[in-house]
């Protein structure tokens, strides 16, 4: 450190000063990964983020978790390798005993590649599930020499980056949500050198990292937990992951005054928070689903002064009711009542729960469900309810005596008020902003026109919302999304009847969901480029029914399987034309 900084004086005409710049350290980040292996724009700036985030964990109270996904020969040790090296001290694990993992993580602290360590991650699931977190402690046990049973005491915080095979790392909840997944894909353009410890690009980057903490420690360490603070009302675990980065990014964009990077972070925390929460999901079908069936069943019912507190539905109920406001596709509709009905009768052991009894009948079970509770999970869980009208709340009002409009949540909409509190310094909370008008919240959002991922997401939502396609007279804001959700599938259907095949207009390895190939946070009916041919409809509607959870660890079966599909048809399309 001491001879980088002296070299970087002289750099600088000697004056003595060091110039610590979170840009400057990004951009060597960047540069440095991009030596060593062929990675997609995402995985980029993610990546130089989490290199130069790193440098910071150890006074960091969680520090996420990084897997990383894709084909064999994809670079996937190369990339846990360029994000490792950064550091002063990395190991890669392999088979070592859980024994020697421990004395590791406690005595020296390293970034760990937890490479070829299947049978040590399924013996000591601890490692992830415990080691995001600072103040974890790994309690053993061991006979000294004596004979004696002695307790040691071990901690297993640090940097953590696994290369491939999720289905050995049975991580938790908890765990799985503070957890940052990279994919990968095969590159033919160039080989790539290996990593060398001993390189000099490799001890600047060590050195201007470590020169960029001891100098920029404080305004790092406050930018932090003023961004934690400021993200209150968001998925909490979400932000644990994402934080260093948008420290980073933040940072970065007051020195440059280039908001970009900040967005495109912030955009993939909440497409992580609207992909993978399996009891949200579930949740916001209940919610959605119960709601219409109240509004359905109880419109035209008076209620004087008592208003309703329970009903008795079934999960078909439920569904078919959700089908009206939630975008749920034809393939889904069997494996998502399963989902339902067995998370429902799971809730119906708890206590506490919403689901107050369950009724067993002769093919179907029925389930009292207590509404008041049920606004207290949903506001806890904060479930997206914004696909009903003003007048479908106030009618709700009227009927359960619960005002569900408070607790309305979106994560399209906490996407907008994140930015503008951080990029547009909007004095409103980003939990007070959720009811905002949207041309108050939009001159918080100018200095983001700037940016062409943000003007390309803009431009479909304008798309999407013009009068003449999607809103139709006398309709709100609201009710035009609910009947756009409605079309959406029709329209996709007319368009491959008419249209020739299309070429998909990305590539497989650069999509990190299911959202993000048919549309953004808006839904599945938000195409994005070319609208899908017949063949491609077919094979998405095909895959989505075999995997309806799209979690990271379906992703790549998801993705073999769309490519089959694809070489199944146009093997049929060759036969045919001959």
């Amino acid at each position: 450190v001491q001879k980088y900084l002296i070299n970087n004086n002289k750099n600088n005409g000697g004056n003595g000063e060091f110039r610590a710049s979170f840009s400057e350290a990004y951009e060597a980040a960047r540069k440095y990964l991009l030596k060593y292996v062929d990675v997609n724009a995402r995985e980029e700036r993610l990546g130089a983020l989490y290199i130069v985030s790193q440098a910071y964990y150890d006074i960091l109270p969680v520090f996420p978790l990084i897997i990383i996904l894709g084909p064999p020969g994809s670079g996937k040790k190369q990339l846990a390798n360029a994000l490792a090296s950064a550091m002063p001290i990395y190991i890669r694990t392999g088979q070592l005993t859980p024994a020697s993992l421990y004395r590791i993580t406690t005595s020296i602290a390293p970034v760990l590649i937890l490479d070829e360590s299947e049978r040590t991650l399924e013996e000591n699931p601890e490692l992830l599930n415990l080691g995001f977190e600072a103040d974890a402690i790994i309690m053993r046990i061991r006979k000294s020499e004596r004979g004696k049973n002695v307790v040691e005491a071990f901690t297993i915080y640090g940097p953590k980056i696994i290369p491939g095979k999720p289905e050995y790392l049975n991580l938790r909840e908890d765990a799985e949500t503070r957890t940052i997944w990279f994919y990968m894909r095969r590159s033919k353009e160039r080989a790539f050198p290996p990593v060398n410890p001993d390189s000099d690009d490799r001890l600047e980057m060590v050195a201007r990292l470590l020169a960029l903490k001891v100098r920029r420690w404080h305004d790092f360490v406050s930018t932090y937990e003023w961004i934690k603070q400021e993200s209150a009302g968001i998925d909490q675990r979400a932000v644990d992951a994402y934080l260093p980065l948008l420290t980073t990014a933040y940072l970065i964009m007051k020195e440059t005054d280039e908001p970009c990077l900040l967005y495109v972070v912030l955009r993939d925390m909440f497409k992580s928070i609207s992909g993978r929460k399996r009891e949200k999901d579930r949740l916001t079908i209940v919610v959605n689903g119960v709601l219409k069936y109240v509004l359905d069943k109880y419109s035209s019912t008076i209620v004087d002064g008592k208003p309703i507190r329970e009903v008795l539905v079934q999960v078909s109920d439920i569904i078919n009711a959700a089908v009206d406001v939630l975008n749920i596709r034809d393939g889904e509709f069997d494996s998502l009542t399963k989902a339902v009905g067995r998370y429902l009768t799971n809730m119906a052991r708890s206590e506490s729960s919403f689901v107050i009894e369950r009724k067993k009948g002769h093919n179907v079970s029925s389930y009292r469900i207590d509404l008041a509770k049920l606004y207290e999970h949903a506001a806890s869980y904060e479930v997206d309810i914004s696909n009903f009208s003003i007048k479908d709340f106030e009618e709700l009002r009227r009927i359960t005596g619960l005002d569900w409009e408070e607790i309305s949540f979106s994560d399209e909409r906490a996407l907008r008020c994140a930015l503008a509190r951080l990029v547009g310094n909007s004095p409103i909370p980003i939990k007070d902003c959720m009811k905002m008008r949207d041309a108050d919240l939009s001159k918080y959002l100018e200095p983001l026109r700037k940016c062409p991922e943000y003007l390309r997401d803009m431009g479909e939502e304008e798309q999407e919302q013009q009068p003449s396609e999607a809103q139709g007279a006398g309709e709100t804001e609201q009710e035009a999304r609910i009947s756009q959700n409605n079309r959406g599938r029709e329209e996709k259907l007319a368009y491959s009847e008419t249209n020739p095949p299309n070429p998909p207009s990305k590539g497989l390895g650069e999509s990190t969901s299911r959202e993000e190939r048919v549309g953004g946070l808006g839904g599945f009916s938000n195409i994005i480029g070319n609208p899908p041919s017949r063949v491609e409809a077919d094979c998405e509607s095909e895959c989505a029914s075999r995997y309806p959870q799209l979690t990271p660890n379906t992703q790549i079966l998801y993705i073999k399987c769309i490519e089959e599909c694809r070489s199944k048809e146009s093997k049929q399309s060759v036969t045919e034309q001959s």
